[in-house]
């Protein structure tokens, strides 16, 4: 608990219990909670409680979340397509970050490559799958990111 000038205290909760001394989490006099070099264990809903003789309030709830990125090579599928059937190729095991990736296809045609561009036949799913409405030309390997 915190008291301030005007004789008003503030506690804060961490996912609904209150937040006791934590090495890396500062309580400011007026109220402020601040959070220096965080890590995963202090992710969760954190929520203020001001009172004072007139009264209690309380904050809206702040939600703290790591960024995760998860982090490997590209990998090359070779893919053959017939013309004018569709074509699925899918994306690695899943990915495990936050905020969601985005993902982005390259045809490769050694020695060059170009990215895919995206339109109403040639789309990329929420789970980085690659989808291809009636083949134009025969795919030879693409690469996904």
């Amino acid at each position: 608990m915190i008291m301030s000038k005007n004789l008003c205290s503030y506690k804060w909760t961490k996912n609904g219990h209150p937040l006791g001394s934590v090495s890396n989490i500062l309580f400011v006099g007026d109220g402020t909670l601040h959070i220096s070099r965080a890590t995963h264990d202090n992710e969760g809903v954190y929520q203020c409680f001001a009172e004072n003789i007139y009264g209690r309030t309380w904050s809206t709830l702040a939600v703290l979340r790591m960024a995760r990125a998860d982090s490997s090579p590209p990998q090359t599928k070779q893919t053959t397509a017939i013309e004018g059937q569709s074509l699925e190729i899918g994306c690695r095991q899943t990915v495990h970050s936050y905020p969601a990736p985005t993902y982005s296809w390259e045809l490769k045609m050694d020695p060059y490559s170009s990215p895919i561009q995206l339109d109403k036949r040639r789309q990329i799913d929420q789970l980085g799958k690659l989808l291809v409405m009636s083949v134009v030309n025969s795919i030879s390997v693409a690469k996904a990111f």
